[in-house]
Formats: C-alpha cells, sequence, structure tokens
C-alpha cells in the first residue's frame, strides 16, 4: 500500500530516485560500457547525452540567467 506520510518528503524523493535509477555495476563491465557518453574537457562520463550537455556548463564561463530582482547572474536556472 501506498502511504503518503513519510513518502511525500523532499529527501524520500531524492533518495528514491538514486535508489531506483542506480544501476549496479555489470560483472566485467567497465565504466565506459555503462557511461559511454563523455565530456571532451574531462574525465566525466554520463548515461545520457543531455547529462553531459547539463554538465558542459562547468565548463563555460557564460552566465545566460538573471536574477529578475538583482544583477546576479548565474550559469543554472534554479
Amino acid at each position: 500500500n501506498y502511504s503518503s506520510s513519510s513518502s511525500d518528503s523532499s529527501s524520500n524523493k531524492k533518495n528514491h530516485g538514486r535508489e531506483t535509477m542506480s544501476a549496479s555495476p555489470s560483472p566485467g563491465g567497465s565504466k565506459s560500457e555503462e557511461l559511454p557518453y563523455k565530456c571532451t574537457m574531462c574525465n566525466y562520463h554520463a548515461r545520457w547525452p543531455s547529462e553531459v550537455t547539463q554538465h558542459m556548463k562547468n565548463h563555460s564561463d557564460s552566465k545566460p540567467y538573471l536574477c529578475p530582482r538583482c544583477e546576479y547572474r548565474s550559469k543554472w536556472k534554479w
């Protein structure tokens, strides 16, 4: 049965994603087999191309997101 009391908390949702989406390492499998997409600027590997695209913001000086209340700029849209 689904209980909404404690399972709806923010920390539970974050942990749920980690627990359900984490793949156990395959016997004899390498990191590159499980994470085939690689950053061209560092040793970061990802399961999906979009993760590498998002990661590439770490290597950029671009800050396209402007705070609507002040002059603060950010790489990340929060």
